[in-house]
C-alpha cells in the first residue's frame, strides 16, 4: 500500500513540460507575416487541446490524491495495527519472564529452604552426636572416680 501511494505520489511530482514549443511558433511568426493567420488558427487549436488535456491531468490529480488520502489512512490503520500487535507480544514476553522468575524464584526458596532443613538437620544431629558424646565422657568420669 505503501509503494503504490509513493508511486503515484512520485508520477503526479513529475515535471510538466517546458515551453519550448510556444518560443518557437514565435519565431516563426515573427519571421513569416505572410502565414501569420495560419499559424495563429493552429496555436489557438493547440491551446484547446493542452487545456482539455489540463482538465484530464486535474481529474486524474483529483483521483490520485483520493487514492493517496486511503493510502494514508490504510498506512495509519496498518501502523496502529502493528503497534498493538507489538504491544501485545511484548505483554506475553513479560508476562512469560514474570511467570519464569517466579518459578524460578520459588524453586530456588524450596531448594534454599531444603537446603537450610538439610543443614538444621544436620548441625542438630551434631549438636546431639556432641551433646551426647559428653555425657558418655562424663559419665565414664564419674564412673571412673
Amino acid at each position: 500500500m505503501f509503494i503504490y501511494g509513493y508511486t503515484i505520489y512520485l508520477n503526479n511530482s513529475v515535471c510538466e513540460e517546458g515551453d519550448d514549443d510556444e518560443d518557437e511558433d514565435d519565431d516563426n511568426i515573427n519571421n513569416n507575416d505572410d502565414n501569420y493567420d495560419d499559424k495563429y488558427d493552429e496555436d489557438d487549436a493547440d491551446d484547446d487541446a493542452d487545456a482539455a488535456l489540463a482538465d484530464d491531468d486535474d481529474d486524474d490529480d483529483d483521483a490520485n490524491a483520493a487514492a493517496d488520502d486511503d493510502n494514508v489512512d490504510n498506512d495509519a490503520d496498518l501502523m496502529m495495527l502493528l503497534l498493538l500487535m507489538m504491544m501485545l507480544m511484548m505483554m506475553m514476553m513479560m508476562m512469560m519472564m514474570m511467570m519464569m522468575m517466579m518459578m524460578m524464584m520459588m524453586m530456588m526458596m524450596m531448594m534454599m529452604m531444603m537446603m537450610m532443613m538439610m543443614i538444621m538437620m544436620m548441625m542438630m544431629m551434631m549438636m546431639m552426636m556432641m551433646m551426647m558424646m559428653m555425657m558418655m565422657m562424663m559419665m565414664m568420669m564419674m564412673m571412673m572416680t
